[in-house]
């Protein structure tokens, strides 16, 4: 990007921030802070478990916003792919695969101070405006809810109808739901955005300018509200129905836990209304299907985990352990959803010490190779390091994720 639009981008991300009354010190373009090699200050930081979580995360799920941040801050223009290679305190080391093969480190220094999961999320957050995409996925989805139902005590099942096609043959699927229901359907269903207007791309770029000038408990609180109001849940499974061409029907199976507002929308919704996801995504889980695998869900990750199995392509048999709060969830699954388990495992336990019981279990399995899982947040961090660290299963192996936090 030549100096001069840059400097006219400033000026009119400037002028907005007057509008809004705000005032900010605007720097150094952020490719001018890219270097190559490790002349800069590289702090080695001291959570190291914490730092393979966070690399690995990102390597696996959001590649695509490696490569923003790459375009966003450098003038390297033969980019093939771009991964993240190292974290350091002062900043992030990412490996630019060049289109012809050729790998090149770019050091990208971190503009604000926070934890590291603050730090580079704050630096994609920033790409992504510069480069004039969405800072949220906006791919709108509309569908009918058909009918509700309780599986379990905490488990509700709607039964939804979609315009569109739902995924064929994607355990996993989620769709971040927003908690509202519209009273009829959208004549017409739009397409996703794929690019913003220009006045929406400098609002962004001013409103994370002025986000750099936080705390790190505000800077957090503003960015997360920008998806607030969604909740993601699992695309259990989907079908066609005799008049349809394509799948339009599909499970969503929600578990209900404390008062929350997913589970007070969930509860209240009935057939004909209508509700609306802002974002969808597949998940990763092409580990599992050859090697040693390991399958862990608790409540929450009943339907991703019921989809997988309904789906298994490993000519091995997986070791299964469901774990759950209250025991009668775990009815959830029937009697031939475990056909193609080596083993299933069955825990009842409080949340907070989801991952000490589940390592209990598995420490018998010494040949696991490969893992895949859904549970809490803290639960996972602890059983990834032990699977790392005792199994030696590493990267794209690993796929402990945490799917709520307590």
């Amino acid at each position: 990007m030549p100096v001069f639009l840059w400097r006219w981008q400033n000026l009119l991300a400037m002028n907005l921030l007057s509008y809004w009354g705000l005032s900010v010190r605007f720097s150094v373009p952020s490719y001018l802070h890219g270097t190559c090699g490790s002349n800069t200050m590289q702090t080695a930081v001291t959570n190291v478990d914490e730092k393979i979580d966070l690399i690995e995360h990102i390597n696996q799920d959001h590649s695509d916003e490696m490569m923003a941040v790459v375009q966003a801050y450098t003038r390297i223009q033969t980019m093939q792919s771009a991964y993240l290679s190292d974290i350091f305190a002062e900043g992030v080391d990412i490996a630019v695969i060049h289109s012809n093969g050729r790998t090149e480190k770019v050091f990208l220094p971190f503009d604000v101070q926070g934890d590291m999961e603050e730090k580079i999320l704050y630096l994609a957050y920033s790409a992504m405006a510069k480069l004039g995409k969405p800072l949220s996925d906006s791919r709108r989805q509309f569908f009918t809810v058909e009918k509700s139902a309780m599986l379990t005590p905490n488990i509700i099942r709607l039964t939804i109808q979609s315009p569109v096609a739902l995924p064929e043959n994607q355990p996993a699927y989620a769709y971040g739901f927003l908690l509202k229901t519209l009273r009829t359907m959208p004549n017409k269903i739009k397409p996703a955005v794929k690019q913003k207007g220009i006045i929406k791309k400098y609002c962004d770029i001013a409103l994370l300018w002025f986000i750099k000038k936080q705390s790190g408990k505000q800077r957090n609180k503003i960015l997360y509200s920008m998806n607030k109001g969604i909740r993601y849940y699992t695309l259990q499974t989907a079908w066609r129905s005799e008049d349809s061409g394509f799948y339009n029907m599909g499970f969503v199976d929600i578990f209900l836990h404390g008062n929350s507002a997913g589970n007070e929308w969930a509860k209240k919704l009935q057939a004909g209304d209508v509700i609306t996801t802002r974002v969808e995504g597949e998940d990763k889980h092409q580990n599992i299907h050859q090697g040693q695998a390991l399958l862990v869900a608790d409540e929450t990750g009943y339907p991703a985990l019921l989809g997988l199995l309904q789906q298994w392509k490993n000519p091995l048999a997986p070791y299964v352990v469901i774990v759950s709060s209250d025991e009668k969830d775990q009815d959830y699954f029937k009697s031939g959803d475990m056909q193609m388990a080596k083993t299933m495992q069955q825990i009842v336990c409080p949340a907070n010490i989801q991952g000490e019981r589940i390592i209990e279990i598995i420490s018998a399995f010494d040949d696991i190779t490969t893992a895949w899982g859904a549970i809490e947040k803290q639960s996972a961090k602890v059983l990834r390091a032990y699977l790392r660290n005792h199994n030696k299963i590493q990267g794209n192996n690993n796929r402990i994720r945490g799917y709520w936090t307590l």
